[in-house]
């Protein structure tokens, strides 16, 4: 989550960012008529947002596709484990 003038959005932490998310779920349900896991989306993981997810352990919805972005951070060891 950006914030102003693309800057890092003021105050967020992984708490802020997860009930952004959820309201911006509530939207989609609520805009689409149908549950917001029936509705496919993508996370771009960019700069803070991709440090709250790797080192901080931000929770990401089983049916979120993570979208890994290699702009100023060069994450090219990243892989994909599946249970």
């Amino acid at each position: 989550m950006r914030g102003n003038g693309d800057l890092p959005l003021p105050g967020a932490n992984i708490k802020n960012l997860q009930e952004i998310v959820t309201d911006q779920r509530n939207i989609l349900s609520e805009t689409h008529g149908t549950p917001a896991e029936q509705i496919p989306q993508i996370w771009a993981l960019y700069k803070e947002v991709q440090g709250y997810y790797d080192t901080d352990g931000m929770e990401v919805p089983e049916d979120i596709t993570l979208l890994w972005s290699d702009v100023s951070v060069s994450i090219s060891g990243v892989f994909c484990t599946y249970s």
